[in-house]
């Protein structure tokens, strides 16, 4: 069997709510050579019974089921295993993309060798699908230079809604993917703008459904929202805004880029750390104060030959 041109990845837990119109928004794509894999995270709801009925109606769709929920992180990487296509897609099981979203971005990727990536304009929508906003995503990483686009990476505030675009297979594999740690989307766009230009398609063929089940909303807590993209981290501290910085550097000094290019990158990482370092700062105050509550008061072992007051 030839591979698809696209693989459409769509990772859900339990989103029997939204779930038929996102799968069905995808197989009436005016583009038709793609897969649409379904990666059930051990739903418990109607979820499982939703992606039966799509495989069976469509030869396009897969579906991929475990058993164990192992964690948003672990669900959207699997996609990118599974994948066979040369491009690549993430779908959320509550948006919606237009008929013309797939082929408007293919024909970005197939015509420029040089973007990594390519989206399209955006509205919110509510439960009902009524447009509520217009997004005007920002512009950036359009330089030709990799430590230029990085830059702007780094520094253009965004809702992420870049990380449902079109992106080429292998360049992504280059990539750490999604991590398991808040805010590791920023990280993957850090990476894609090494490799490549970001192109935005100037149609709004994407719509980013708010209800109050988004994972946004039901996972705020830094804490609860680490445990959502890994339950490894039940029980354990962390710092979110330190990982960022951590996981930045680490793109800037191995990233997929020349060494020159790298080393230039270390000038917006170090800007960006001196612009959150209120935050930086407060979260290891916290850290520390955690450790000191945490760790057990000493007892002091009399020393040999002496004996206790007691």
């Amino acid at each position: 069997m030839a591979s698809p041109r696209v693989t459409i990845g769509l990772p859900v837990y339990n989103g029997e709510n939204y779930l038929e119109a996102a799968i069905e928004s995808v197989l009436v794509q005016d583009f038709e050579d793609f897969e649409l894999l379904l990666a059930d995270n051990g739903s418990t709801d109607r979820t499982a019974e939703i992606c039966r009925s799509a495989a069976a109606r469509d030869s396009r769709v897969r579906i991929h089921r475990s058993e164990v929920n192992h964690g948003a992180a672990w669900n959207y990487n699997r996609l990118v295993d599974l994948a066979r296509g040369e491009y690549f897609k993430w779908a959320a099981h509550d948006d919606v993309i237009k008929p013309a979203f797939l082929r408007r971005c293919v024909e970005v990727l197939d015509e420029d060798a040089g973007v990594s990536l390519a989206y399209t304009r955006a509205v919110d929508i509510d439960e009902m699908g009524a447009v509520v906003y217009a997004h005007r995503l920002p512009g950036y990483a359009t330089q030709s230079e990799p430590s230029a686009r990085a830059s702007s990476v780094l520094r253009e505030p965004s809702p992420c809604m870049e990380s449902f675009g079109l992106t080429r297979r292998r360049q992504l594999l280059r990539t750490s993917l999604i991590g398991p740690y808040t805010g590791s989307d920023r990280t993957l766009f850090l990476e894609l703008s090494l490799l490549g230009r970001f192109y935005e398609v100037p149609e709004v063929l994407f719509q980013h459904r708010q209800h109050g089940g988004r994972s946004v909303r039901q996972y705020a807590d830094p804490r609860a929202r680490n445990i959502w993209f890994d339950p490894a981290w039940e029980g354990r501290r962390s710092a979110p805004r330190w990982r960022l910085l951590r996981e930045y550097g680490r793109v800037a000094l191995t990233g997929p880029a020349s060494a020159g290019e790298r080393l230039r990158t270390l000038v917006p990482v170090t800007r960006w750390a001196v612009t959150n370092r209120r935050a930086l700062v407060r979260e290891a105050g916290a850290q520390l104060l955690l450790r000191k509550t945490a760790d057990p008061p000493r007892t002091q072992t009399p020393a040999p030959g002496t004996r206790s007051t007691s």
